[in-house]
């Protein structure tokens, strides 16, 4: 059954970042669904704060923008791993690999926990489910509204929620003007209209 918005968990925002790095290569070949890997190394004492799980939130990349995500944290079982993963997923069609960017995300929901499955099309079928469900939330998650009725955020969190959009936002843009006059403009005009749908009195 599909989840819907109502049924994520709304949680104090948090924030991880490094270099992209290669993963085990099923995201792409197996799954079809590319992911963007970061590093757990110096990440041990965050990642043991969170459940392992689903997520969702906001990814800037140094060279192009800030995009929707959503993200997986652990060891998924079916793929039975050894080691913890952190993979997270833009939501963005890219024409090329970004290996070594650096990727910074803003976590603020979760989704459901970590779980196996009994086969590759419904593991499929679920992260298919997962980003509809970061896709829908994360439409509206800047709005009033949303930041009152859904997340539940008091105002400190809030606050400290949008100056890591804002931080992660300036990054992409002092990073575009310096790549290209044309990328940064269109970039400066994706930032803008975020940011008036923030509320940061």
């Amino acid at each position: 059954m599909f989840q819907g918005v109502e049924d994520t968990l709304p949680i104090e925002p948090w924030h991880i970042g490094g270099p992209v790095i290669e993963g085990f290569g099923r995201g792409s070949k197996v799954l079809g669904i590319p992911t963007a890997n970061l590093s757990t190394n110096g990440y041990s004492e965050l990642l043991t704060e969170h459940p392992s799980g689903v997520f969702f939130g906001w990814a800037a990349l140094s060279s192009s923008g800030v995009y929707k995500m959503v993200m997986s944290i652990g060891w998924n079982p079916y793929f039975n791993n050894k080691d913890k993963t952190i993979e997270p997923r833009l939501l963005h069609d890219f024409e090329e690999d970004f290996y070594g960017e650096e990727l910074h995300l803003v976590i603020v929901e979760y989704i459901r926990p970590e779980a196996n499955f009994p086969s590759l099309e419904a593991l499929l079928e679920r992260i298919h489910d997962d980003r509809r469900v970061a896709e829908n939330a994360l439409s509206h998650f800047l709005t009033k509204n949303f930041l009152t009725k859904r997340s539940g955020l008091g105002k400190l969190q809030e606050t400290i929620l949008l100056a890591w959009l804002n931080e992660i936002m300036l990054m992409v843009r002092l990073q575009q003007l310096i790549n290209s006059k044309k990328n940064f403009q269109t970039g400066r005009r994706f930032i803008l209209s975020l940011l008036d749908s923030c509320v940061l009195k």
